[in-house]
């Protein structure tokens, strides 16, 4: 028996964080997930219709995630669990031709709707991470992960491994952005060291330490017009020269 409370928190997790459980933690949830659809129905106070309030958006442009086959998460996630090996066949993006390699599956991540699994190798100086969908076959062996020494989840993520690194270096960032988005940037930093200083021409100036990533200059597009990035001269230089070829983009007739 659930209470309305308890099912109504069974149905969000239901809704909102079936990628990022293993599939086998959902299918013994699924029973619990039905009782707790069909005690919200029969409540006749708000918490029936509260499903009907509330709506979980992801950042920026919403994008249909990729087609997972529902086997390769559940062996990947149970191989993630059980601290064992996988022998898996992967096609890389531009690839003539998939790989099979003996990996380590040391976590799972879901980022912008997409899934990964972060892997060590012997093959490899560094973990490396996967796209799930990219996965054609995944079978769980007998031998136990071979974890990196100091591997930490939380550390690589903060790292920016996560992301597409152009430099193993972090950067020291410096930016001019339009007074109205420095009340975003006080609220979500971008590092733990971020510095904002307001301008006397009201503009806002970020310092901050980051990865060098692709994701970063994405973010920093993202600003259009109301960024001027200043530091370090190699990035200030980068958007120099898209500006440049913006400028003339737009000076052609279409």
């Amino acid at each position: 028996t659930l209470d309305p409370q308890t099912a109504l928190t069974f149905y969000m997790v239901e809704q909102h964080m079936k990628a990022l459980l293993p599939a086998v933690t959902l299918s013994h949830l699924q029973p619990w997930f039905d009782a707790a659809s069909g005690v919200l129905s029969a409540q006749g106070n708000g918490l029936s219709t509260w499903p009907e309030k509330i709506r979980v958006l992801p950042q920026g442009l919403p994008r249909v995630s990729p087609s997972i086959d529902p086997e390769i998460h559940a062996t990947v996630s149970q191989a993630v669990l059980a601290e064992k090996q996988l022998e898996m066949t992967y096609k890389s993006v531009g690839a003539d031709a998939p790989w099979t390699k003996i990996l380590s599956p040391l976590g799972l991540v879901v980022r912008g709707g997409v899934n990964y699994v972060l892997c060590a190798s012997e093959e490899y100086d560094e973990v490396r991470q996967f796209n799930l969908h990219r996965i054609q076959s995944a079978v769980i062996l007998e031998s136990s992960v071979i974890r990196p020494e100091g591997f930490d989840l939380d550390c690589t993520i903060a790292a920016g491994d996560m992301g597409i690194k152009l430099s193993t270096k972090n950067i020291k960032l410096e930016a001019y952005f339009s007074g109205l988005i420095g009340t975003y940037l006080a609220e979500s930093p971008i590092s733990a060291d971020q510095t904002l200083k307001v301008q006397e021409d009201g503009d806002v100036c970020l310092r901050a330490t980051v990865p060098d990533t692709f994701e970063l200059r994405q973010w920093l597009k993202s600003f259009g017009d109301e960024v001027m990035v200043s530091k370090p001269a190699s990035l200030r230089g980068e958007f120099r020269e898209i500006a440049e070829k913006l400028s003339e983009r737009y000076r052609t007739e279409v």
